[in-house]
């Protein structure tokens, strides 16, 4: 029957946070936080806070990556398209370049087309992969500073609630929270963080990807605009030898 009288004076303190469950429970027959124990409790729901916003971030970035990743893979498509045109104008070049040719299979003017052809691809492909950079730079930035938070606010965090876990227990007699039971309450919530925590991190990992993927595009972008200006110059090259051929034999090429 004693026992029975204990347990109906213990009090339990409920607060359902978007980061999970708290639950305070009280040492028995007491009723009222001391400010100690007000301290304890705010601080361990700005943990809860924290790692509340933190998952809202994650998700938002993932969710702003996705069409990024979207239009970086349809541009991969469209810079191969780019390639296999630049190969037909490679191709015709060097037939011109050869001392005889068929003038039927390639001349200056399908190189001439063939080249607008691929400026004509190349142009639009590159205004989109620079709307691509200016969306993919302040996210690049914000995921930057998303680590930097993570780690030193929640330093400065942690070590604060710990400094306070550690007064309050060496307070215990004075104060009403069960810091026992507080103590199995702030393990629990450990635990379900690195949950979460494995979940904000895959949501990441796309995020990272997706900016993998736009270096390797970028990469791969500047060595073809590189040699498609190498081709131009050699095309030029051409048209002069053509010119000055025409001019001594009165022969032209096309």
């Amino acid at each position: 029957m004693a026992t029975k009288e204990v347990k109906e004076k213990i009090k339990k303190d409920v607060i359902n946070h978007p980061a999970g469950r708290i639950e305070i429970t009280y040492e028995p027959g007491k009723t009222e936080m001391t400010p100690q124990d007000k301290q304890l409790v705010d601080t361990y729901i700005k943990l809860h806070d924290f790692d509340n916003e933190m998952s809202q971030d994650a998700q938002r970035l993932f969710n702003q990556f996705v069409p990024v990743n979207k239009k970086i893979d349809g541009l991969r498509i469209e810079l191969g398209q780019v390639k296999e045109i630049f190969e037909e104008c490679r191709k015709l070049a060097d037939a011109l370049s050869e001392p005889t040719y068929d003038p039927a299979e390639t001349n200056l003017d399908k190189l001439a087309e063939a080249q607008q052809e691929t400026s004509n691809k190349l142009l639009p492909y590159s205004d989109i992969l620079i709307e691509v950079y200016e969306t993919i730079k302040p996210l690049s930035e914000e995921i930057d500073a998303y680590y930097v938070r993570d780690e030193d606010e929640a330093n400065v965090l942690y070590d604060e609630f710990f400094a306070i876990q550690m007064a309050h227990s060496k307070n215990w007699e004075r104060n009403s929270i069960d810091i026992v039971a507080f103590d199995r309450e702030a393990d629990n919530f450990r635990g379900s963080r690195t949950i979460y925590k494995d979940r904000r991190e895959t949501l990441l990992d796309h995020c990272r990807q997706t900016l993998d993927n736009y270096k390797t595009l970028n990469l791969e972008t500047e060595v073809l605009y590189k040699m498609w200006e190498e081709f131009l110059k050699r095309c030029n090259l051409i048209r002069a030898i053509a010119a000055l051929q025409e001019q001594a034999t009165g022969f032209t090429p096309n």
